[in-house]
């Protein structure tokens, strides 16, 4: 795993969401960060689409709904954009 793309992730979530870095891990979600809301995840998704220089999918968008899940899909973007 990158660890520099998982230190963003963490980052930027933590940023958006407007919680402690610390407070977070793989499996936060909507059902565990209160502030994580249908207006706060559009403005996650934007976001990390800013940080990372890519755009996301519709159907990838949907499914970012925890921070393992994201470090996954920016992850097979990643791979992608190398081959």
């Amino acid at each position: 795993m990158n660890k520099d793309l998982e230190r963003r992730v963490y980052q930027v979530v933590a940023d958006v969401l407007g919680v402690p870095v610390s407070e977070l891990d793989g499996e936060s979600s909507p059902d565990s960060i209160t502030s994580w809301t249908s207006i706060n995840h559009l403005n996650l998704i934007t976001a990390l689409e800013f940080e990372f220089g890519m755009e996301f999918s519709p159907e990838d968008a949907l499914e970012m709904l925890s921070v393992k899940l994201i470090i996954v899909i920016l992850q097979d973007q990643v791979s992608e954009q190398e081959r």
